[in-house]
């Protein structure tokens, strides 16, 4: 899982490369490859957020679990 810098850093990777195109500050050579990366980045992200995801579900169910125990 990604730590909360690798996050950041993903994040701040696809915003420069959304003002490269927006600002018109590459070339069509280079931008296939960015927006290689940008997409990489994103997949990276999105399985991230899977994993938090899940993660709560989990917590969630440990948790309703513990309480029900408890009112038991």
């Amino acid at each position: 899982m990604l730590e909360k810098n690798e996050v950041n850093n993903k994040f701040d990777e696809i915003n420069s490369i959304l003002s490269k195109f927006e600002n018109s500050e590459i070339s069509l050579s280079d931008a296939a490859e960015q927006y290689e990366k940008a997409i990489e980045s994103a997949k990276e992200l999105q399985s991230y957020f899977n994993d938090l995801k899940n993660e709560i579900i989990v917590l969630n169910e440990d948790f309703t679990k513990e309480i029900n125990e408890k009112d038991s």
